[in-house]
Parts: structure tokens; C-alpha cells; sequence
């Protein structure tokens, strides 16, 4: 019966325990037309989704699309319902997820490092998304425990979600971060304005 984000309002939520977690459940549930203080939030932790599931003990929780709805839904014939957070960003900020974090004082003091790094990294993500298959091969050698039609299908849905433009992998534009943070300083989890500008650079991104 979830068909949107104020469907979750009488909902049980299964969380980290997460303050931002609860911030944007919240603002989605109310952006959407639901009672925000409706919703049940419980603490789960890392635990199987489909146990929780079929225990009951949630209603809905925060998954990786590219992971666990392939394992859920797509290879364990579980049916679901998925709210994309990207479909809501007139009610919630968007954000850049995986971020790669480094210390200023380790980019004053080896930037060539940090370029190397970047480098290699760029280059890898490059060929998972022209090549899937290669992505798998390689994960598969480094963990051959692993689920060859899970890695599979999340190699092949993954390839065109890396990146928008994949010649500009990895470049991030200071209005995502400023938005965020404003949804932050907005929700009470920042106590002061931050200078959202020094929090990331392009500087180090392979040409």
C-alpha cells in the first residue's frame, strides 16, 4: 500500500539510528502531505533484510538499488515497492554518495598521491562502466565467496549510474554541497553556517 513518501506516515522505519536518516524520512513525509511524527522509527542496525521483512519489524528501510533490491527482488522473488530519493529533490537535497575523503594536510603534503589515487580510481571506474563483465571478474578474484548472479546483475545496472558523463567522473559542483548543507544547518543537525566551498575540490581529477 506504499505508493509515496506520505504512505510511510503509520509506517516502522529500520534504521542506523541515524539523525539524518530521520531528517530526511521526515521531510520527505511531509513534503508529500503525510504526518511526519507518524512515523515509527526503529533501530535495526546492518542486519538481512528479508528477515526483518518477514519478522515484521519494519516496514521500510534505506537500500542500495544496485545491491540489495537486485538481491531482494530481482534473484529472491520478493516483492517490493522502492521510493528513489532522486525522484524527491523538491523536498530533499541531492547528494554525492560514494565520496572519497582525504586530509588537507595528506593533499598539501603528497598531492601527487592524491592524483595517482584519482587517477587509478577514475580509470577503474571507467572500465566497470564500459565493461561490466570486467568489474565482476575482478570482484569475483578478490572475493570468489561471492554471489556470481548478484555481482552480475549489479555490474550491469550499475555501468550507466556511475556517472551522468563518464569523461567527468568524479566532479562535483558547489551547489550540491551547498544545498545540502543548508538542509542540514535547516534541520537543526549543523549549528552554524559552513564554507560548503572548502569541503571538496575537482583539482585532483584526472583530465
Amino acid at each position: 500500500g506504499i505508493k509515496g513518501p506520505a504512505d510511510l506516515a503509520g509506517k516502522t522505519y529500520g534504521g542506523f539510528g541515524g539523525e539524518l536518516e530521520t531528517a530526511l524520512v521526515k521531510a520527505l513525509v511531509r513534503c508529500d502531505g503525510g504526518d511526519p511524527e507518524k512515523v515509527k522509527f526503529a533501530e535495526v542496525g546492518d542486519v538481512d533484510f528479508r528477515v526483518g521483512f518477514e519478522r515484521k519489524d519494519f516496514d521500510f528501510v534505506w537500500v542500495f538499488d544496485g545491491w540489495d533490491v537486485i538481491k531482494l527482488r530481482d534473484l529472491g522473488g520478493m516483492p517490493l515497492t522502492t521510493l528513489a530519493f532522486i525522484d524527491h529533490t523538491d523536498c530533499i537535497p541531492d547528494w554525492y554518495t560514494p565520496t572519497l575523503v582525504t586530509t588537507e594536510s595528506f593533499v598539501a603534503k603528497d598531492p601527487q598521491i592524491v592524483k595517482a589515487f584519482l587517477a587509478a580510481t577514475a580509470q577503474g571506474y571507467r572500465l566497470a562502466m564500459s565493461d561490466p563483465g570486467s568489474a565482476v571478474a575482478a570482484l569475483t578474484a578478490a572475493a570468489p565467496e561471492s554471489d556470481p548472479a548478484l555481482l552480475a546483475k549489479s555490474a550491469a545496472y550499475l555501468a550507466t549510474r556511475y556517472a551522468e558523463r563518464p569523461q567527468l567522473w568524479g566532479h562535483q559542483e558547489a551547489k550540491v554541497w551547498f544545498d545540502f548543507e543548508r538542509f542540514l544547518r535547516r534541520s537543526g543537525l549543523t549549528t552554524k553556517d559552513l564554507d560548503t566551498t572548502k569541503a571538496f575540490t575537482n583539482d585532483f581529477l584526472p583530465a
